[in-house]
């Protein structure tokens, strides 16, 4: 966290505004990483809450299987989109 402020010019012990952690953890992982990421994030909290509610056992396994394969297409067009693209450049093509 010390690099984050660092490179933003915040104070020590000052807290981290979200773009300045965005930008630092984009260039650290890059593009790929942080689109797989952000799809599996926000996949998963439907996940979550499907299977804290009081449902059939049966409908949970349907919809999971469901959202899986949601899952699975949504990474496999960001693979294929990207391919292509170098993961790491701050400006992809």
């Amino acid at each position: 966290m010390k690099e984050i402020r660092a490179d933003s010019g915040l104070p020590p012990g000052a807290s981290i505004p979200t773009t300045p952690f965005l930008i630092w953890v984009w260039h650290r992982i890059g593009l790929l990483t942080t689109i797989v990421s952000v799809i599996v994030a926000v996949l998963a909290v439907p996940l979550a809450f499907l299977w804290t509610r009081d449902m059939k056992h049966g409908y949970q396994a349907i919809l999971t299987v469901l959202e899986s394969v949601l899952v699975s297409v949504a990474a496999y067009f960001v693979a294929k989109t990207l391919v292509y693209t170098d993961a790491r450049s701050p400006f992809p093509a």
